[in-house]
């Protein structure tokens, strides 16, 4: 069924947190599918290094399990609007274009999606470029986030940083 609005939200999301859960709940607005797609790589932080020399890593399956917890918490009309992909790939960019030519067709609106915090970063165009000339046009969408959760500022190192306590209990 084609002019089906069609939105790719690819990340390393090691770990998701609200902030990427935000920019869903906007997507969930507006388009008819978003997918979700998880880079197969594993972070690992060594700037948590704080105590006798440990690391903190985060995965793809517990990003898998972050997003899915979250996803669960939407009304079923919503979550039949998200599918979650769990790339095998280092790049979730590569995946989402990879995608994107499998799954739009002509008269489609297929998008991919970046954070306001990442606006100036180019790596969509690529790919943007290489669809276009496959007759696959694409836009790419820029949506802010909120800033701060329980007036602290959102971030992922906090959150990993969270993370690393609760291991280290």
């Amino acid at each position: 069924m084609p002019n089906k609005k069609i939105a790719f939200f690819p990340g390393s999301f090691k770990p998701p947190h609200e902030g990427h859960f935000d920019i869903v709940k906007k997507l969930l607005k507006n388009q008819d599918k978003i997918y979700i797609i998880v880079s197969s790589k594993t972070r690992y932080y060594p700037n948590l290094d704080i105590n006798n020399n440990k690391r903190i890593s985060v995965n793809k399956e517990q990003s898998k399990k972050e997003w899915e917890d979250w996803i669960n918490k939407l009304s079923k009309k919503q979550q039949d609007k998200i599918v979650l992909v769990m790339s095998n790939l280092p790049s979730p960019i590569l995946s989402a274009t990879g995608m994107a030519e499998r799954i739009c067709i002509p008269g489609d609106k297929c998008s991919f999606v970046k954070s306001a915090k990442n606006a100036a970063n180019k790596r969509f165009e690529g790919s943007q470029e290489l669809l276009r000339k496959k007759g696959i046009p694409t836009e790419i969408k820029v949506i802010d986030y909120k800033q701060k959760v329980n007036g602290k500022p959102l971030s992922s190192t906090n959150i990993r940083k969270q993370i690393y306590n609760k291991q280290k209990r």
